[in-house]
């Protein structure tokens, strides 16, 4: 059974951009207590790369930032965050990766990239429900794209030990696998990489009582001395106890509750969960102006943090802005077409935007009709 009939819903294609000829980034603005980030890897670039078969560049670009992150642990993102350009359900992403890893089998990227999307296959897999719920073919394909994944991080740390992206995504692998495996995960990474973040922010999810921790363990766990002076990025974890307070107190509808946890998370460290978890209490107290201000604040941490994008293609619908929500909306789908009501939305903002045409046309607005056209064009999907 083929991926997409597993996970039961429609997986929209929309047009990538023509593929990088260099290395590709896209313009940051972190924060001084960041470390003042100004570029960050362009997920699409990559992804349009892979689509292109220039398998070799992307070879050579994620090992740069590997070595890199080898002389600057400050610069561990660049590297996890260009291989989670490929944490993607999007099976047509299937037969790219293993071109990718036929092309240059000798490099540790291409398994740790397709590790990345055969985890993201498989949590799409088990979904969001309890695990009595989700049906037993569901729950079995889950259990057979991790174990492909395993192998595939297996593979890129025997080529190069040091990888710090597939050992984050073998924190996660095992996070989902239950038991003490999350644990001693995050040991080993954490024993080769004191100084990075991305281990913990992935392993403190184990702390969470969902996953067999407790409020108290997740609160410990962000309250422990970390060299923020060699890193000051480690400074955002000291707010995901707050954090995760914040978007408790949004689940309920306690949005000044939420507003002020999240605010205290910011405060110790900028994360762009904490500003996705405030801009959402605003959105629910009808503050949509708040809400977009966080999550642009969100995005000049990362672009292209889907779970922001998301948001903010709502809240811009919310205000009316109808092309800036679609353009929001075209970059989410061209990242991850394979969410469960992606089609669906999609064919909304398509329905919104002829709809545009149609008034700027009556208007006499031609050149603001184009320019709808054209972004119409880019939206719909190619198959």
């Amino acid at each position: 059974m083929s991926v997409v009939a597993l996970l039961g819903w429609t997986v929209p294609k929309v047009r990538l951009p023509p593929p990088p000829t260099e290395r590709p980034t896209v313009p940051v603005r972190w924060p001084d207590e960041l470390g003042g980030r100004r570029e960050y890897p362009d997920r699409i670039g990559l992804r349009a790369a892979l689509a292109a078969g220039r398998y070799a560049d992307l070879t050579r670009w994620i090992e740069a930032w590997q070595r890199d992150f080898e002389r600057d642990v400050r610069d561990e993102v660049m590297v996890t965050t260009a291989i989670d350009a490929f944490a993607t359900a999007d099976p047509s992403v299937t037969a790219q990766l293993d071109a990718w890893v036929a092309a240059t089998p000798a490099s540790w990227v291409p398994y740790a990239a397709r590790a990345q999307f055969r985890t993201a296959v498989a949590v799409a897999l088990r979904g969001g429900d309890f695990a009595a719920n989700t049906a037993g073919y569901r729950m079995t394909a889950m259990e057979r794209s991790f174990f492909f994944a395993r192998e595939d991080i297996t593979r890129a740390l025997s080529i190069e030990p040091r990888a710090i992206a597939p050992q984050v995504t073998a924190i996660e692998v095992a996070l989902y696998s239950g038991g003490d495996e999350v644990h001693a995960a995050f040991a080993r990474t954490s024993q080769r990489c004191p100084l990075c973040v991305d281990p913990s922010l992935v392993y403190s999810s184990a702390m969470l009582p969902q996953w067999g921790g407790s409020a108290e363990a997740f609160a410990e766990f962000a309250r422990r001395p970390r060299d923020v002076a060699s890193n000051p990025r480690l400074r955002s974890l000291y707010g995901l106890a707050d954090g995760h307070s914040c978007g408790l107190a949004a689940d309920n509808g306690a949005n000044d509750d939420a507003i002020a946890a999240c605010t205290r998370a910011l405060a110790a460290g900028p994360l762009t969960g904490h500003y996705r978890r405030r801009a959402r209490a605003y959105r629910q107290s009808n503050r949509s102006a708040e809400a977009e201000r966080d999550l642009q604040s969100a995005l000049s941490i990362d672009p292209h943090a889907t779970p922001v994008l998301e948001l903010l293609s709502t809240v811009l619908g919310d205000l009316r802005r109808y092309e800036d929500g679609a353009r929001v909306f075209l970059t989410l789908v061209r990242l991850e077409p394979a969410e469960q009501h992606r089609a669906e939305v999609l064919h909304w903002w398509l329905g919104r935007l002829r709809a545009e045409v149609t008034r700027l046309r009556l208007d006499g607005r031609s050149a603001d009709a184009e320019r709808h056209e054209r972004l119409l064009d880019e939206l719909t999907p190619i198959e």
